[in-house]
């Protein structure tokens, strides 16, 4: 079986992307109450502009969550190589 075949990633990379929608259409009313939101923007169907940066841009939520799996990838890969079988 490949990696694109499996089901496992497959389930992880969606997990990744609806974080990464979800991040890019909440950016705008990210620390908001939700009345301020409400009355401010509605009921949120749609990606916005965010801080100048264009619809769909991903918040440092995103950059964090990808800096800590660079940083589990290689600390997985220093431990295998630390390893003795």
């Amino acid at each position: 079986m490949s990696i694109e075949d499996s089901v496992f990633l497959r389930e992880i990379y969606g997990c990744l992307i609806g974080g990464l929608v979800g991040d890019a259409m909440g950016g705008p009313s990210e620390s908001m109450h939700y009345k301020e939101n409400e009355s401010k923007f509605g009921k949120i169907t749609h990606m916005m502009d965010y801080r100048g940066k264009p619809a769909g841009h991903a918040t440092d939520d995103s950059a964090l969550k990808h800096e800590n799996r660079k940083y589990k990838r290689n600390r997985d890969t220093e431990e295998d190589e630390n390893r003795e079988f």
